[in-house]
């Protein structure tokens, strides 16, 4: 792993528990996977050499980090979304800090409208948002997938009574196969057949 790319890695875990920014009246808090998460997730984009990613949820930047740095190996990029500006502000930071601003488009704006407009074609889609709403983000994210590509929903273990609706419905989806990996804080891995 590039030395500067770490130096950054580590900056972002320290500020993670530190960091709260105001946004219209309301405080928002950094939200950062764990370590061994972001090595996961680098390592799942250079093995399937994806070359399209979609992020949703960038919050300060450090699972961008993580991707952007395997898309750098793949010569892929990585599209990001962040709607609260603090956070973004703070993940452009990061990643021009870790030298990975080629690497990556950060749009600032709702998951939602962002997924909707851009044009799809993924290799690899992380997702980090409303665990209420994996299921709305995985129709929209999957819709515009790849044959073979991957989905990857963050908090799959520390988050399962809110993600419970979208595991049922990952049971039922005919068009996936999908497996929970016990890393981190969980991922549950699914695959577009």
């Amino acid at each position: 792993m590039n030395p500067q790319v770490m130096s950054v890695l580590e900056r972002v875990e320290r500020l993670t528990d530190t960091w709260e920014a105001d946004f219209n009246g309301q405080t928002v808090r950094l939200w950062s996977i764990p370590p061994e998460t972001g090595r996961f997730l680098n390592m799942l984009v250079r093995a399937t050499k994806a070359k399209r990613i979609l992020e949703l949820g960038s919050s300060g930047g450090y699972s961008t980090i993580w991707l952007a740095e395997g898309a750098r190996e793949t010569q892929g990029h990585v599209w990001a979304t962040e709607h609260f500006r603090a956070k973004a502000d703070l993940a452009r930071k990061h990643y021009s800090q870790a030298g990975l601003d080629d690497y990556i488009t950060l749009i600032e704006d709702d998951a939602r409208r962002t997924v909707q407009r851009l044009p799809g074609d993924w290799d690899f889609v992380f997702m980090d948002v409303d665990k209420e709403n994996y299921v709305e983000f995985f129709e929209l994210a999957f819709a515009r997938m790849k044959k073979g590509a991957l989905l990857c929903a963050d908090n799959a273990i520390s988050h399962a009574k809110e993600m419970r609706p979208y595991f049922d419905f990952l049971k039922r989806h005919p068009e996936s196969e999908s497996v929970l990996v016990p890393i981190g804080s969980g991922e549950m891995l699914t695959y577009k057949v």
